[in-house]
């Protein structure tokens, strides 16, 4: 039976932006069990702690019920470059459990570097986030991303970035890429393009 993780965000014993997250949840259970499950349903046997003014990373596996979790205080990583890795085709639609496609890809890299899969010349993600460029005080997201996240998707329904094709060639048209996930707000990771390595 296929594993997935959800990572949610948790400030003040609160969970960030979890209407989204239940969304995907209910979605990936519906198209692989035929059961659209609720998050809230393989969350309630987790306690979550209140009395803590840090931000935790909850990390929960299921599949048709809760598998396993952990719950630590959450430290950003350090990112000091992009590497465009190229595929021709890289398929991660749903939130696997299983990321040794990704961990090939990072073989060789130093923690600091960071890599964006590029399919057919189009830019999509990091191994761990989507991307948003920004150009002229706007942020914009790759329309080709490989897996829509919670933060991205709430981000578009709030205006705040915008969809656009953006290519290899078309990404030094942008000033900075921040990497965003459901831990990371913009700017949390931020480099220049110029950054970006090949």
């Amino acid at each position: 039976m296929c594993r997935f993780i959800e990572t949610l965000k948790v400030i003040d014993g609160k969970i960030n932006n979890i209407q989204y997250h239940n969304t995907r949840v209910k979605k990936t259970t519906f198209d692989f069990f035929n059961q659209e499950i609720s998050l809230y349903d393989l969350l309630n046997t987790i306690i979550i702690s209140t009395h803590s003014d840090e931000i935790y990373k909850l990390r929960i596996v299921y599949d048709t019920k809760l598998l396993d979790f952990s719950y630590t205080p959450y430290t950003k990583k350090t990112i000091n470059s992009l590497k465009i890795v190229h595929m021709d085709r890289f398929f991660y639609n749903y939130k696997f459990e299983d990321r040794q496609n990704f961990q090939q890809l990072l073989t060789g890299l130093d923690q600091t570097t960071e890599i964006i899969i590029a399919v057919n010349g189009l830019i999509t993600d990091s191994s761990y986030s989507n991307l948003i460029f920004k150009k002229n005080n706007q942020y914009f997201t790759p329309e080709s991303c490989l897996l829509p996240g919670t933060k991205r998707a709430f981000l578009l329904d709030s205006g705040i970035i915008k969809t656009a094709q953006i290519t290899v060639d078309s990404m030094y048209d942008y000033e900075t890429v921040s990497l965003i996930n459901a831990m990371l707000e913009p700017g949390d990771i931020s480099l220049a393009v110029g950054k970006i390595i090949f």
